[in-house]
């Protein structure tokens, strides 16, 4: 099963953890306060993604995008 979906909707993209091991890992690493949730994918623009996804994969998760 995949970790992560990314769903890039333009001006926002959305990081929706999957799995117990995403959630963890969302919460041990995206923990700043201005850190922004719909529903239980963290908010994000798009010019942080890259960073982000490739913390995650090099953490041993696995992603999917949309």
């Amino acid at each position: 099963m995949t970790d992560f979906r990314v769903e890039n909707h333009g001006s926002v993209v959305l990081l929706c953890p999957l799995t117990e091991g995403a959630r963890a890992w969302v919460t041990e690493h995206l923990t700043h306060p201005e850190t922004q949730h719909f529903g239980g994918a963290v908010v994000m623009e798009p010019r942080y993604v890259d960073d982000v996804v490739r913390g995650l994969v090099s953490d041993g998760l696995t992603v999917e995008a949309l």
